[in-house]
C-alpha cells in the first residue's frame, strides 16, 4: 500500500474542499494542518478531513511532517502565500492564476526554479477527457500543415456581477478580468495543443458602465512559433454561452471541433477518387461523403474527473519524485498571454511575446 502524503493546506475554501473530495477515500494523502483567514472556514475543512487547525500561515508551515503545500486562495493572495510556503522547500500545488500579473507570475517562476521547488498548477481544463483525447489525435494522426485554432469564451458576466454585489460584496471576482481569471484554462489549451505564442494582435470594446474589470468584447489573433494562427474570442454580455463547440482546430488532413465532453473529426479524404477529382462532374457528394464526421463523447463529470487526476499526478509526483506533469512555466505562460491580450486591445497595437525573459 503506498505511503499518503501529508499535506498542509494554505487556504480553506471551497475550492480546496473541491481537491481535497476528489482523492477522499484512496488514501493518497492526509491533511497535517490546515490555514485560513477566516478561522471557521479551517475548523470546517479539519472537522472534515482531519489535521491541525492553525491560526498563521506559519504555524501551518511549520507543522512537523508536511511534505506538500496546497494553496487555493484569491488569486491577490497568491503571491504571498507561494512564497511564504516556498521556504519550506516542499512541492508547492496552486490553484489558477498562479497571479493576476504577468510580471507576479514571472518572478514567482524565477524564485520557484531558483530554489529547485516543484510546483503544480491547477490547469484542469488540459485534463479533461475530451481534450486530452485531442491532444492524443494531433499526437497520433499526422496533421500534416497545421493551420489554426479558435476558441470561445462568451458568459454572461452580468450575472456574476449581480451575485456577488448582492451576496459577496468583497469578492474578488469584482476586482479581477476574466481574461487571467477563469479564461487561462482556454488560454491553457492553445499551448497544449499547439505550442508557443510569439506575438498577439487584440481589439476589444468596453462601454457599458459597470465595476466589473472584464473588458464586455475582445477578440485577439494569436501567431505561433510553428507559424499557425489562432483566434480567441472573449464576450463578457452573451445572454448565454451559444457555441456548441467553443474550440475548432484546423489542419491540413483533418479538422476537430471539440467542448469538454465531444470532439468530432472531419478528415481530408487521402485519395484523389475520393475526393471526386477523377470525375468530370460536381465533387461535393464524393467528397462529403468521405470525410465524416467520427463523434467521440465522454463522461459529463469532466470536471471532477479532471481535478483528480490532476490531484493524482501531483500526490504522485510529491511521493516519487516524478517531473511534475503541469509545471509552474505553464502558469507563467498563460499569464502572460493573458495579459498580452489585454494591453495589445487597450493599446492597440501588436505585442511581441515573451513579455520577460
Amino acid at each position: 500500500m503506498k505511503k499518503a502524503v501529508k499535506l498542509g493546506l494554505y487556504g480553506c475554501g471551497g475550492r480546496t474542499r473541491a481537491l481535497m473530495e476528489s482523492l477522499e477515500g484512496e488514501g493518497a494523502y492526509e491533511v497535517a494542518a490546515a490555514f485560513d483567514v477566516k478561522e471557521e472556514a479551517t475548523k470546517s475543512l479539519c472537522d472534515r478531513f482531519g489535521g491541525k487547525p492553525c491560526r498563521s500561515a506559519d504555524e501551518m508551515l511549520g507543522v512537523k511532517g508536511v511534505e506538500a503545500v496546497v494553496i487555493s486562495l484569491n488569486p491577490f493572495a497568491h503571491e504571498e502565500a507561494f512564497y511564504k510556503s516556498l521556504e519550506l522547500g516542499k512541492p508547492i500545488f496552486i490553484e489558477k492564476p498562479i497571479s493576476p500579473t504577468a510580471r507576479g507570475a514571472f518572478d514567482m517562476m524565477r524564485k520557484a526554479r531558483a530554489k529547485k521547488v516543484p510546483v503544480h498548477v491547477g490547469l484542469i481544463h488540459r485534463y479533461y477527457p475530451a481534450y486530452k483525447a485531442v491532444k492524443r489525435h494531433l499526437e497520433e494522426h499526422a496533421p500534416g500543415v497545421i493551420f489554426s485554432m479558435v476558441f470561445n469564451w462568451q458568459h454572461a458576466g452580468e450575472t456574476e456581477m449581480i451575485n456577488c454585489h448582492n451576496m459577496f460584496p468583497d469578492n474578488f471576482r469584482l476586482k479581477i478580468s476574466q481574461i487571467p481569471f477563469h479564461c487561462c484554462h482556454a488560454l491553457d489549451l492553445y499551448h497544449v495543443f499547439f505550442g508557443d505564442i510569439v506575438a498577439v494582435t487584440a481589439c476589444g470594446i468596453k462601454q457599458l458602465k459597470r465595476d466589473y474589470p472584464s473588458p464586455d468584447e475582445v477578440i485577439a489573433l494569436l501567431e505561433f512559433k510553428n507559424g499557425a494562427i489562432g483566434h480567441f474570442h472573449y464576450s463578457s454580455v452573451c445572454q448565454g454561452r451559444h457555441c456548441a463547440f467553443p474550440a475548432f482546430i484546423n489542419t491540413e488532413n483533418y479538422a476537430i471541433s471539440c467542448s469538454p465532453s465531444e470532439y468530432v473529426a472531419y478528415y481530408r479524404p487521402p485519395l484523389k477518387n475520393m475526393r471526386g477529382e477523377l470525375k468530370k462532374e460536381d465533387c461535393r457528394a464524393e467528397w462529403s461523403r468521405h470525410i465524416g464526421p467520427v463523434s467521440h463523447k465522454f463522461e459529463f463529470n469532466h470536471h471532477d474527473l479532471a481535478t483528480a487526476e490532476a490531484m493524482t499526478d501531483f500526490i504522485e509526483s510529491v511521493r516519487t519524485g516524478a517531473p511534475i506533469k503541469v509545471p509552474i512555466g505553464d502558469g507563467y505562460w498563460v499569464a502572460e498571454l493573458a495579459e498580452a491580450i489585454e494591453t495589445s486591445w487597450k493599446k492597440g497595437k501588436k505585442i511581441r511575446l515573451p513579455l520577460y525573459k
